[in-house]
């Protein structure tokens, strides 16, 4: 579940108290939502801090399961240009984990234009 790739402009906070305004409890084995960060918004325990109290407060809210990719579109380009120098580059799909590189160039494509979230919240 999320956002049309771009739709998504007013930050993670946002999108996650969009998707708790739907009842979860209907989503045979859970909803799960698929989120992108930057790097940068783990840097320091602080910023992990952010994280950690967003997914708190979005299970609180009734959500089922949030994934994050923590990778900026950067690497993943050159991971799609150059699979050799990136073959221990995984993201989450939809539920499970796969190498960046063993997906289909059309699924690398929708994980790369997925919204670089550059912060975790207020």
């Amino acid at each position: 579940m999320g956002p049309a790739h771009g739709s998504d402009r007013a930050g993670l906070t946002a999108l996650m108290n969009s998707v708790t305004k739907m009842d979860h409890s209907h989503g045979l084995g859970g909803i799960s939502i698929n989120c992108r960060l930057s790097p940068s918004v783990t840097k320091t325990p602080g910023d992990r801090q952010k994280i950690v109290a967003l997914i708190r407060e979005f299970m609180r809210k009734g959500a089922f399961q949030v994934q994050f990719n923590v990778v900026d579109s950067r690497t993943l380009r050159d991971a799609q240009e150059h699979p050799e120098r990136h073959r221990t580059l995984m993201v989450r799909v939809g539920g499970y984990s796969e190498y960046f590189a063993r997906v289909s160039p059309a699924l690398q494509e929708d994980i790369i234009t997925r919204t670089e979230y550059m912060e975790a919240g207020p």
